[in-house]
């Protein structure tokens, strides 16, 4: 049977400060009180955080990035696993690393190697 990286297969890779991406998930889990959010690239550096509940509306946080493709992505994930990730990741720039919208996410320290987190997306509708 044949072993294959994961890891070495990301196609995507975004490359994010790491007090910008917890702040805005941070400001939009707590002021939504909701768990289920989207990161979607629409321009070549931008990507956008959002979250969008009937009873309050939509609300979205934009942040500038560096990205190896300009391809666009729309991915949801939970903000509480996404933040117990970035919590354990000790450094000031990541790499955030996708290969599809149904994929995992993989969250990589930029300068330690050795430091790995795996995020499962949330499928919607």
């Amino acid at each position: 049977m044949m072993k294959t990286n994961y890891l070495a297969k990301q196609k995507r890779t975004v490359y994010l400060i790491l007090i910008f991406i917890l702040g805005c998930i941070l400001v939009l889990s707590f002021f939504l009180n909701t768990y289920l959010l989207k990161l979607q690239r629409k321009e070549r550096l931008e990507k956008i955080i959002s979250s969008n509940i009937p009873e309050i509306g939509h609300v979205e946080e934009k942040m500038n990035v560096e990205a190896n493709s300009t391809e666009e992505l729309k991915i949801a994930f939970s903000s509480k696993y996404m933040l117990d990730a970035l919590k354990a990741v000790e450094c000031d720039k990541i790499a955030v690393k996708f290969n599809g919208e149904e994929k995992p996410i993989i969250i990589k320290d930029v300068d330690n190697s050795d430091v790995t987190q795996l995020i499962l997306p949330v499928k919607t509708y």
